[in-house]
């Protein structure tokens, strides 16, 4: 049997997560069965005969590529249009629908009710939910058991930018200005509200004014008025580094030396993060607030979990006298899953949509 797969969408900028997910989708199984990952088109769903033991599934990653726009009427359109127009493929055309749940929320969508209501019309539209934290899964499941709800947790990146750092550690903190007693904390990725820099930045501000050798180094693009907000909160405090550009993927391992320990807040609507296992697969411990990817923090393995901003005060205060991790073992946490068990898992996910046919 030959599966044709439609991503939506087919390709993002930045992240390195959907080609690495294609590339591993792609291919035979062991079982003969066949993969190729299309991109998307109306047309061709709707109009391009099957072939012989074709079978079809649209696999939909962000669902905001549904029905977003910054016009809310925009939005209500695409929404009439198109949630009508997958379930006719689902219907007349035999086409199965994949949703991986990225998000509680978009980040950064700017009407909220109507992403609520897009959000529960994919619950609806969806014939198998994918989800890549465990504990959320499992809570899912069992508040809707009438949906087929599996959780595949995302590859590690151990490689993934090149291989691990491995030049003069001083030399590299002199070329950023960065004293070697400084305890570095890595923000990295693009600069965006829903990860809550404001209340890490108010926290290294207030143990820096303690004396704790604390400083925060964040790395990402920015927007225009985002970036200014965030110039203004940190005020020229040498305790916080901006560099508000796009990071090259070749600088990913480089920056990941430098730091002493990735630092991550994020808000209520993250489900996942990339910069999680991005630092842990760089041998990088955590410190991470406790929402859902942060299962894969393992408290004194790894890095260390927070509740609020007085719990990362309270570790942020205590860094000096921790012990160093190993960066073996750190990356040793997240070794066990990669990509190519990503990509058979999620073939036989879309294996498991035609199982009572």
């Amino acid at each position: 049997m030959h599966y044709n797969v439609y991503f939506i969408p087919f390709e993002i900028k930045g992240p390195v997560y959907l080609e690495l997910l294609k590339s591993n989708i792609n291919g035979t199984s062991l079982d003969g069965e066949s993969y190729a990952v299309q991109r998307f088109t109306w047309k061709h769903l709707f109009f391009a005969p099957y072939e012989k033991n074709e079978r079809r599934v649209v696999h939909i990653h962000w669902e905001t590529n549904v029905y977003g726009s910054q016009y809310i009427l925009v939005s209500i359109i695409k929404m009439l249009l198109r949630f009508p127009s997958f379930w006719l493929l689902k219907k007349i055309r035999g086409v199965k629908i994949i949703w991986t749940m990225h998000n509680l929320h978009s980040h950064d969508y700017p009407h909220p009710n109507v992403d609520s209501f897009g959000r529960l019309l994919m619950w609806k539209l969806a014939d198998k939910v994918l989800l890549h934290e465990k504990t959320f899964a499992l809570l899912e499941s069992q508040k809707r058991k009438n949906i087929d709800i599996e959780c595949i947790p995302p590859g590690n990146y151990i490689g993934a930018y090149g291989p691990v750092w491995s030049g003069d550690k001083h030399a590299l903190r002199k070329e950023y200005g960065i004293p070697d007693t400084s305890i570095v904390l890595l923000s990295l990725g693009s600069v965006r509200p829903y990860k809550a820099l404001p209340e890490l930045i108010r926290s290294v501000q207030t143990v820096t004014k303690k004396g704790v050798p604390v400083c925060l180094f964040i790395a990402g693009k920015a927007t225009t008025e985002y970036g200014e907000e965030i110039k203004a909160l940190v005020n020229n405090d040498p305790s916080v580094q901006l560099h508000l550009k796009y990071v090259d993927d070749q600088d990913i391992p480089k920056l990941h030396a430098l730091a002493d320990y990735s630092a991550l807040y994020y808000g209520d609507s993250a489900l996942g993060s990339a910069a999680i296992l991005l630092s842990l697969s760089y041998g990088v411990p955590v410190i991470s607030r406790d929402f859902a990817v942060s299962e894969l923090v393992l408290e004194g393995k790894n890095g260390f979990k927070f509740h609020d901003e007085a719990d990362l005060i309270e570790i942020l205060e205590n860094l000096p006298n921790s012990k160093s991790f190993d960066q073996n073992v750190v990356m040793g946490t997240v070794s066990n899953w990669d990509w190519k068990k990503m990509g058979e898992a999620t073939r036989l996910a879309y294996n498991s949509l035609y199982i009572h046919e």
